[in-house]
């Protein structure tokens, strides 16, 4: 199902407050918060749930009574993973000065534009899709695609689940669809997501959770916290870069910076503060938005 990813060929950018962006510089890493406490409250519910409804259409329409029940075991399986495992997100954008991006995610106008290579994010962990937005018109156009995933059920059948490799390759495309769902009131944003799947506890047959460039099996570790508002968000840090010698290199990961339009920083203190922290081959300058 790799149709489904989106492998960015131009830079990625990823708005951030004056905290963030030193955070993000100074740990060399991108931190992926818990999809179900995004700012956008529909975010995964509405994925799920329109999956659930289009995937019981195909099952009425369109399936004999005993694909049907395969095809109704399959949305349990699903649901039942959405309610022990988590999908962690960092959200990118290919827009590097956005007026609506300054004020939603660019600190109100006094934070940065950080524009990463494609390799930066393509050697991480996870997967990146481009995000789908949707409405009661966009019903038909997934229907096409989630029919063309399930096609193996219609030929195996419940030897689908005898198979963990069919399985997981139709799996892990619907709970990707599901994550990459979005209302279309939020279209502006023209959202990349970078995801990665964690579950809240230690898997009991201790099964790696992804798998480095190289190979090397990456074990389950426990999310972390941060305070946002009033709320404690769920989150994993993870190393961008290009891969390289079994670790990511971030040193030309940064392609350039954009100062926000209310930035209290000057292009000179960026450029030294990405060179103290090791990195090369940048280009900084300020955004051309202009707004009270």
């Amino acid at each position: 199902m790799a149709y489904l990813e989106h492998i960015p060929t131009r830079p990625l950018y990823h708005y951030t407050n004056e905290a963030g962006f030193r955070g993000i510089l100074q740990s060399r890493e991108l931190w992926l918060s818990d999809l179900q406490q995004s700012n956008d409250p529909r975010d995964l519910h509405m994925g799920l749930a329109t999956l659930r409804q289009i995937m019981n259409n195909i099952r009425v329409r369109d399936y004999s009574q005993k694909t049907g029940d395969t095809l109704a075991k399959m949305i349990m399986k699903i649901t039942r993973y959405f309610e022990t495992d988590r999908l962690y997100t960092t959200c990118f954008t290919p827009y590097a000065d956005n007026i609506n991006m300054w004020r939603e995610y660019g600190d109100g106008g006094k934070g940065y534009s950080i524009g990463f290579r494609p390799r930066a994010i393509t050697d991480m962990h996870g997967r990146i899709y481009q995000v789908r937005y949707i409405d009661d018109d966009s019903h038909d156009d997934l229907y096409n695609l989630i029919s063309e995933i399930l096609k193996p059920i219609e030929i195996y059948g419940d030897g689908i689940f005898h198979s963990i490799e069919r399985e997981l390759e139709i799996a892990t495309a619907l709970i990707s669809i599901a994550g990459s769902l979005k209302h279309i009131t939020w279209e502006y944003e023209h959202e990349v997501r970078l995801t990665f799947a964690a579950g809240d506890n230690r898997p009991s047959n201790q099964m790696p959770v992804s798998f480095f460039p190289d190979e090397r099996e990456m074990q389950w570790k426990k999310f972390r916290t941060r305070q946002a508002g009033e709320k404690m968000i769920k989150y994993h840090s993870l190393p961008f870069g290009k891969f390289v010698g079994q670790e990511n290199n971030p040193r030309e990961a940064v392609f350039c910076v954009l100062l926000g339009p209310k930035s209290n920083l000057s292009e000179g203190d960026v450029k030294k503060i990405l060179l103290d922290n090791g990195f090369s081959s940048f280009n900084v300058s300020s955004s051309t938005c202009a707004f009270r």
